[in-house]
């Protein structure tokens, strides 16, 4: 074997290496869309155990990524040491443009897939972080009613002093 031909064999492994690293991070980052979406029907169905679980499993995802992602790393390492890309065409996109095929359609598909993948997921964040910040509010709402404090910013009907509100009006307003 030449050492070109040596060369391409160990590139071509660790090609292989990286992309099965990259289906299972889009594997992950799937799951962890789920995930974000399970937790906004826990809020919505009031189920703080079921809650609970859905952050615990998020948090092991986000570790796994930590990890997988140390492992891509050195692999990439390896990757731009045996194709001399220059550090300014480091990245995802770089690296597909000097991959040969089928590498190269594996990467742009991850790519995409993960691009996809992310926006959904931070759609998903940002409504449950409305959902979070909806309840956070009602739950104070409810513990200001049954302690007898008046909500910030409420004025009698005169418009003159703070409105004294009733526990039973703040927890059925708050129910909806």
């Amino acid at each position: 074997m030449t050492q070109t031909a040596d060369i391409s064999h160990g590139l071509d492994s660790l090609l292989d290496d990286l992309c099965a690293l990259f289906d299972e991070e889009l594997e992950r980052q799937a799951n962890v869309l789920a995930v974000c979406r399970a937790q906004a029907e826990a809020a919505r169905a009031h189920d703080l155990a079921a809650l609970e679980a859905r952050t615990r499993a998020l948090d092991i995802l986000m570790d796994e990524a930590a990890a997988a992602e140390q492992l891509r790393n050195r692999l990439l390492l390896q990757i731009v040491g045996r194709t001399g890309l220059s550090r300014d065409r480091q990245t995802l996109s770089g690296l597909i443009a000097i991959a040969p095929g089928p590498w190269n359609v594996r990467m742009a598909s991850f790519q995409a897939g993960l691009r996809d993948a992310a926006a959904e997921t931070r759609q998903t964040v940002a409504a449950n972080t409305r959902l979070f910040g909806r309840s956070l509010r009602i739950f104070g709402a409810v513990l200001r009613g049954l302690s007898g404090e008046p909500e910030l910013g409420t004025y009698d009907c005169g418009g003159r002093g703070p409105a004294q509100t009733l526990p039973h009006s703040t927890l059925v307003n708050a129910r909806g």
